[in-house]
């Protein structure tokens, strides 16, 4: 297995930018797996993966690397052909990103308006800091406001903050870091009882608007 695979093929990008089977390359990714055992690891009819299985083969995603002896047909299991695939900029749909920002974001309002504002209002918190006014929303706990309003471990908490260069990539690092870091601690889990799917978004850009 090669550690990173470009992919240019046009059939093999749109599958890819497209989205929908992308799902059904998780379980190859860590080990061989026959198709049956993907889709109990994803929780999906054995049907859909089946179909997802063969069409990453047919585009050279997904290879046979050995067989499982049986009574009648042996059984084939699967594995990625390589530890990463990368589309560059130049074989994408024009406007690919943006589609898929949008999509994303608009998932995610949707998610954090029914966790957080369907169940008790924001604060609008005007406060000083450092010599200066700031003004945020927030559910998150403050010295006025001591427990938190959202059930379930939602927080939507937003902030301007007047930074360097060196303080700006400080910031983005760490943020970054605590992401992966969970990323890392929650692999390979999956939902069930007492644990449940979350999204978390970390955003972090300059505003021109000043």
């Amino acid at each position: 297995m090669v550690e990173e695979l470009e992919i240019s093929d046009p059939a093999a990008v749109r599958a890819l930018s497209a989205g929908r089977g992308v799902r059904c390359l998780a379980p190859y990714f860590a080990e061989p797996r026959a198709i049956a055992e993907a889709a109990e690891y994803l929780e999906e009819p054995i049907a859909r993966v089946h179909y997802w299985t063969r069409r990453w083969c047919e585009l050279g995603l997904l290879e046979v690397v050995e067989e499982r002896a049986r009574a009648g047909r042996p059984i084939r299991l699967y594995r990625t052909v390589a530890q990463r695939f990368v589309v560059r900029p130049e074989h994408l749909p024009e406007g690919h990103f943006d589609r898929m920002m949008d999509r994303h974001h608009r998932h995610l309002s949707e998610a954090l308006r029914q966790a957080v504002l369907a169940e008790s209002p924001m604060s609008l918190l005007v406060h000083q800091e450092a010599g200066q006014v700031g003004v945020s929303v927030s559910n998150t706990p403050t010295p006025e406001l001591p427990e938190p309003h959202s059930r379930g471990g939602s927080i939507h908490s937003s902030v301007g903050l007047h930074l360097d260069d060196a303080e700006a990539r400080e910031l983005a690092g760490e943020l970054g870091a605590v992401l992966r870091r969970w990323s890392e601690r929650c692999g390979g889990r999956r939902p069930g009882p007492g644990r449940s799917t979350y999204l978390a978004l970390v955003a972090m850009t300059p505003d021109e608007r000043g």
